[in-house]
């Protein structure tokens, strides 16, 4: 469903795109769909490539897991990327792509994965995928993508605690800790 969204957008002529980018001053004016909306849309085939790949493998996996849940972990994760651009990167006036909710959709499915089997590698993949956020943050350098965008791995890690915060949460509210619709 996601990388069929993100194909779909990025063929779209660009007024379309234009329309769902993440824009800080077309939000501070009112389009707050572009929160969500700015995800979905990529600023070039290489960068559309990088983030289809992860997500329908990332996705599907958690999706056979959790089912329709997933919509949910996708919600809080884009909000928690936008979140942080909005509060935090102020300077930061557009942005696109779903690599910062990848990571966030990441965090769900190693910690679901970890739940299910205790299998050892999984710890080592989440130290390996939060050294990858460092490095290319503190480095300012993509490992593996260049892209006619500047690369923004903040975002990355932004969308990894997004997905820690949505397993915090749903961890209290299934122990009936929760008075909100859990």
């Amino acid at each position: 469903m996601l990388p069929l969204l993100s194909l779909l957008l990025f063929v779209i002529p660009g007024a379309a795109q234009d329309a769902l980018l993440y824009s800080r001053p077309a939000i501070a004016d009112g389009e707050i769909w572009r929160l969500i909306t700015g995800h979905f849309v990529h600023c070039d085939v290489a960068h559309l490539a990088w983030n289809l790949v992860p997500i329908y493998f990332i996705a599907g996996l958690l999706e056979q897991r959790i089912g329709s849940e997933i919509l949910w972990v996708i919600l809080v994760s884009c909000l928690g990327v936008s979140g942080w651009i909005w509060f935090v990167e102020t300077d930061m006036l557009l942005y696109c792509g779903l690599s910062g909710m990848i990571n966030g959709v990441l965090a769900v499915l190693l910690v679901t994965l970890w739940r299910e089997t205790k299998h050892p590698l999984l710890p080592i993949m989440g130290g390996v995928a939060l050294l990858k956020i460092m490095y290319e943050t503190v480095s300012h350098h993509s490992l593996f993508t260049s892209l006619s965008w500047e690369s923004v791995p903040i975002t990355h890690g932004a969308g990894l605690a997004a997905g820690i915060v949505y397993l915090m949460v749903m961890t209290v509210c299934r122990k009936g800790n929760c008075k909100a619709a859990c």
